[in-house]
Formats: structure tokens, sequence, C-alpha cells
């Protein structure tokens, strides 16, 4: 009879029409029955109810402060340590079931609207990003960055469009991971640069300090040391460490761009990246011709332009925010 008396009190809780004479009368029964029993209680409540898709946000929250104010109340008064336990048991189970109604994939667009931060860098723009745990982002330009309002105890992760430079803090036992589109980097300290724009053709990541494991989708992970890539073909699937001078890599935060034997078209794509204007070109004009050395984007579009055309010899019109280049004879 207990067993079935405490079932129903349970209801009553996740439907939100207890009173508080039952909520009392629920406690008491809790603390005649077995952990596993009050256990085996809940989980049949929750089994029974299909609260993974009725169970609104607002519900957590009010059940969370219902139980503070009860915790409180109970403090208050001197109750026993056995009391204590009993709500906190209560607590824990009723929290973490509203915690897996947040995180099932049939909400999971809820999740992401009450707890999911997004920030985005226009054309041109770069942006610092200082997340939950201390650790900073550094955005180039047409880059997203999405990441949750706090880190949970065992991990931190966040998702990248784009490239980004990060400086992640040690966090005793929590995995720092970059998820994009192709690659996954996962740090417990340390500094790298992460390149992965949809439209380009390798998406790569460099390391400065620390260590870090990549692993492209379907590859093995990866472990890379300081001064070393990670490339990754997103078009033939191949995955090659070498190493680099990471400021070829990284010197973007300071406008400064490098290249080496790299395709025009590709440098005339990274620089309009820079800029808040519009290239327009045909790359089968440029197709013969690669860009070796360093590019000051602080010098401005134009001087840029020249310097490009040193290589690969071009002639371009302005028009408002576009640009229309044509090659040289």
């Amino acid at each position: 009879m207990k067993h079935i008396r405490i079932k129903t009190l349970l209801e009553k809780f996740f439907s939100s029409t207890i009173t508080k004479t039952q909520f009392d009368e629920m406690k008491g029964f809790s603390e005649e029955v077995s952990d596993e029993d009050l256990s085996e209680s809940l989980q049949h409540v929750w089994n029974s109810h299909d609260f993974g898709k009725v169970m609104p946000y607002s519900s957590k929250s009010r059940i969370k402060r219902e139980l503070e104010r009860t915790i409180a109340r109970e403090r208050f008064i001197g109750a026993s340590i056995r009391a204590m336990k009993v709500a906190a048991a209560i607590a824990i189970p009723v929290l973490l079931a509203s915690t897996i109604y947040l995180l099932t994939e049939r909400n999971a667009n809820q999740h992401q609207q009450a707890e999911l931060m997004n920030v985005s860098v226009a054309k041109g723009e770069k942006a610092t990003v200082n997340l939950p745990d201390g650790s900073t982002v550094t955005l180039n330009s047409e880059s997203k960055l999405y990441y949750p309002s706090n880190f949970n105890t065992k991990e931190r992760w966040i998702k990248l469009e784009g490239e980004a430079y990060f400086h992640v803090q040690k966090s005793q036992g929590r995995t720092f991971t970059v998820k994009t589109s192709s690659l996954n980097v996962k740090v417990l300290g340390t500094t790298f640069n992460v390149s992965a724009y949809g439209d380009e053709p390798v998406h790569s990541v460099v390391l400065v300090h620390g260590s870090v494991e990549v692993n492209a989708f379907g590859k093995q992970v990866q472990v890379i040391k300081p001064n070393e890539m990670y490339a990754f073909a997103t078009h033939t699937g191949k995955a090659s460490i070498s190493e680099v001078d990471t400021y070829s890599y990284t010197g973007w935060r300071d406008g400064i761009l490098s290249f080496d034997s790299e395709p025009v078209a590709n440098v005339l794509d990274k620089v309009s990246r820079q800029f808040s204007v519009e290239f327009k070109y045909d790359p089968k004009q440029f197709r013969n011709d690669r860009l070796t050395g360093k590019l000051d984007l602080n010098d401005g579009v134009d001087n840029v332009l020249k310097v490009i055309s040193l290589t690969s010899p071009m002639t371009y019109v302005k028009h408002k925010n576009k640009i229309v280049i044509t090659a040289r004879p």
C-alpha cells in the first residue's frame, strides 16, 4: 500500500498538483522505504508518463525553486539529517529527469533556444569571445561560434563555423572540444587555431602550445604537437600532419595573411573575406598564378591588391562595396 501511495504522490508532484500536506506525506513515506524502492517508484512514474514530450522548461525552474524553499525550511526548523537526505534524494532524481528532458533529441531546438549562445562575425570584422570557463576565442571574419551559457562538470564543448584562435584555460578533468563540420578537436588546456570554412577545400588545426587530439569524421584520432598542423582535405577525405610556422596561420589576428605557393584565386577569396567588400572575378583567369609571401591587411584593400598584382598582373575597378578584378594579358 505504501508503494502505491508514494507513486500517487509522486505523480501529483510531477503534475504540479501536490499540496503541502501531501508533500510532507510523501517525504514521510520516503523515510520509511529504501533508496532502491524510492528510485524504483520514481522510475515507474517517469516511465508511465511521456514527460519527455510534455514537460515545459518552466516546470524545471518551478520544481527547483519549490525544492530549494522546502530544503531551506527544513534547515530552519532543525530537521534531522535523515530528512535532509530524503529531500535531496527527491530533488536529485526530479532535476535529473528534467535535465534528461532538456537533452532529448526531440526537444533539441528548445534546449538551444534556452541555453545556446551564438556569436556571428560579419565580413571584414573580428571579435573576441570570453567563454564561461575563462577561455578566450578570437573569431575571424565570416565566422560563427555556438556555445552553452554554462559548461557542465564533465566536459566543455563549442561549435565553430569558419576560423578562430583559441586560448583554453585548464580545468581539472574537463576536456574542451571544438566541433566543426568535419573535425573534432579535443584539449585540456592549450592555444591553437582552427580553420573550417565551409567553402574551403582544406580544414586545419594548428597547435601553438600544449597538446590536442584531432580526428576528421571517419578517421583515426591523431595527437599533434606544438608547431604542427593537422590538415583534412574535405573533397578527398585525406588527412596529414606537418610541421609549420604557426604565425603563418595565426597572423590573421594582427591583419597578416601568409601564403606559400597559394593559388591567386584562393588568395583573393581570403582577402575579400577580411574586407567588407565583394570581389568579382573569374577564377579561370588566375588558375596558373600562385602567390608566396605576406600581405598586410592594415595597409588597406588598394595596397593589398597592388601587391598581388606584382605576382599576377590584374586591373580592378571599384564600385561601392564591390571590386571587379580582371587579369591583364
